[in-house]
């Protein structure tokens, strides 16, 4: 078209044409919503993501002075790692009346994560600092540390393969040698093909990791082969409305234990006022 020519369409036509290009989008849209929807069929049944219903068996005292990052349950005893610099601990606790029996407090310079057993050894992530302390556990006492690098937030050890699981943030689990912490192989969690991110404390369940997903009121159950979540428990009923509106943001759900004979987990959530022991039940 030359520039001294000038075409003018009809109003008409003009609200045709829109009225067009409307449909065609809204079609458009339509048609990606089916797809999704039966992709999300096909990968839902495939991957077969179970919903568990969480059951209170007990309810304990807790202490709301603990920044809970990681918990351990072992011969009718609490062990529970808390963060924060300056205030960071491993100690001993009475479940039942949520007494402290034993402490070990760390250095100020170290913002303590999440903790595991080996055998008769307990191991304590840190945050940033890149060191994992190694405690005998009666009495608790730190005997050695090993260096690792990235950060440290969930550590679980699976008495099958005798190996530890750890989280950072993530949506990697990093599988480690129990020996010297070397990495034998990254594992990437995923729901329906994506990512899950911000995994935390972690516990090892026979063929199952159990993960809290931090900032979230959930817990997912994955395969520790593949890293594919097939279970999700939502754990948001726990704590009364009332009791998390007067928490701060960083009050959230965090600490996760298993016990062997009574096949039952130990919630709880920083600074929370309440210990709960409870089962994980599949949902007819």
């Amino acid at each position: 078209m030359k520039t001294d020519e000038i075409t003018i369409s009809h109003p008409k036509n003009r609200e045709v044409n829109k009225t067009k290009q409307i449909n065609f989008y809204i079609k458009k849209f339509l048609i990606i919503l089916v797809l999704l929807w039966k992709f999300s069929l096909y990968s839902f049944d495939n991957q077969k993501v179970e919903t568990l219903n969480l059951v209170i068996v007990q309810t304990y005292p807790h202490d709301t002075n603990a920044f809970t990052q990681g918990l351990v349950f072992y011969q009718n005893k609490l062990y529970e790692s808390t963060g924060l610099y300056g205030q960071s601990c491993l100690k001993e606790i009475n479940p039942s009346t949520g007494k402290t029996t034993q402490k070990y407090l760390l250095p100020r310079h170290l913002f303590a994560e999440g903790i595991t057993l080996n055998h008769q050894e307990l191991i304590q992530l840190t945050w940033k600092e890149g060191i994992a302390l190694i405690y005998q556990i009666n009495p608790i006492r730190l005997i050695r540390q090993i260096n690792y690098e990235g950060e440290g937030w969930g550590l679980c050890h699976d008495k099958e393969d005798d190996f530890f699981y750890m989280s950072n943030g993530s949506s990697e689990l990093l599988k480690r040698h129990p020996r010297d912490f070397t990495i034998e192989k990254t594992i990437t969690v995923t729901w329906n093909g994506q990512p899950v991110k911000f995994l935390n404390d972690l516990i090892c369940v026979e063929k199952y990791i159990y993960a809290n997903v931090w900032n979230t009121d959930y817990i997912i159950r994955l395969d520790k082969e593949t890293g594919i979540v097939n279970g999700i428990i939502n754990a948001s009923q726990l704590l009364p409305k009332k009791i998390k509106q007067s928490l701060g943001y960083e009050s959230v759900l965090n600490g996760i234990a298993y016990n062997e004979l009574t096949r039952t987990f130990y919630l709880t959530g920083k600074l929370w006022p309440y210990l709960y022991e409870v089962k994980f039940e599949s949902v007819p």
